[in-house]
C-alpha cells in the first residue's frame, strides 16, 4: 500500500449533535488509533481527555493489515463543555517482523513494515513540529531554535520528508518559528 505524504489528525467542531466523524489517514489497527475531547480554553490552546475504546466504535477504510481511512462512531456521554473531537493515530514504535536470513518472505510483510516505519516518522515530525494539522491557527506549539547543519536543494518529497525529520532529530529541540521551511 501506498502511504499519504503527510498525515493530519482529524480534528471537527464538536456541535453536540453528529455521532460519526470520519478520517482519512492510514493507521494499522486499533491499536494505533486515539480519539481525544478537546475544550477549549481561550480560544487558541486546548485541553484534551482521551476517550477509551470502549466509548466508541471505529469502522476502518479498505486495506489490510494498513487501513485507509474510516469513521468514528461515539458511544459515550460527551461533556457539554467540548468543542471539538480530535481522532489521531499513534503507532506503537516497535519492531516485531523478523526476516529469516537466507530463507524466502512475502513481500506483504515487507511492505506491512515500511507502511508501519513511515507512518512513525509522520507522527513524529507531526508531533514535533506540528507539521500535518488541518487546524494549524488553532495548535499552540513553542518552536526552539536549532542550527542547520548542511543544506541541498531537493524536488521529490519524500526527500523533503527526510530533510524534516534529520532537522528535527538532529537539532535537539523543536522546528524553527517557520517549520515548513525545517
Amino acid at each position: 500500500m501506498t502511504v499519504s505524504l503527510q498525515y493530519a489528525a482529524e480534528k471537527t467542531e464538536w456541535t453536540g449533535v453528529e455521532r460519526e466523524i470520519g478520517f482519512g489517514f492510514e493507521c494499522i489497527g486499533p491499536q494505533a488509533f486515539e480519539v481525544w475531547l478537546e475544550t477549549s480554553i481561550d480560544g487558541t490552546t486546548f485541553s484534551r481527555v482521551r476517550v477509551t475504546p470502549q466509548f466508541y466504535q471505529v469502522q476502518f477504510g479498505g486495506g489490510k493489515p494498513t487501513f485507509i481511512g474510516g469513521s468514528v462512531i461515539l458511544t459515550g456521554d460527551i461533556p457539554s463543555t467540548t468543542t471539538r473531537i480530535s481522532i489521531e493515530r499513534n503507532t506503537r514504535i516497535d519492531q516485531k517482523c523478523d526476516l529469516q536470513n537466507f530463507s524466502p518472505f512475502m513481500m506483504p510483510t515487507l511492505e506491512y513494515v515500511l507502511d508501519k516505519l513511515t507512518m512513525i516518522i509522520q507522527e513524529l515530525i507531526s508531533n514535533k513540529c506540528g507539521l500535518g494539522s488541518t487546524n494549524q491557527p488553532l495548535q499552540p506549539y513553542v518552536y526552539a531554535p536549532y542550527t542547520v547543519l548542511s543544506a541541498r536543494l531537493v524536488n521529490d518529497p519524500l526527500d523533503i520528508l527526510a530533510i524534516k525529520a534529520t532537522a528535527v532529530f538532529e537539532s535537539g529541540g523543536d522546528c524553527t518559528a517557520d517549520p515548513n521551511n525545517a
